[in-house]
């Protein structure tokens, strides 16, 4: 991931719908997709992709309502 320009934040088991979770930042969205795409090729996971927006971000989003 770290070859890839991204920065792995730690991973954890879960219980229910989901085996389990790994936070990681990548510079951009196509970073994040090709590191995904990479893990995919492997054959032995899944991926289901969710895009976080931090409280700035999100204030910024929020702003531009008015």
């Amino acid at each position: 991931m770290e070859a890839a320009g991204g920065h792995f934040i730690g991973g954890w088991w879960l219980l229910g719908a989901y085996d389990g979770v790994v936070i990681f930042e990548t510079p951009d969205d196509e970073t994040a997709t090709r590191v995904l795409l990479a893990v995919g090729m492997l054959g032995n996971a899944r991926t289901t992709t969710m895009r976080a927006f931090s409280e700035e971000e999100m204030l910024r989003i929020v702003q531009g309502l008015s």
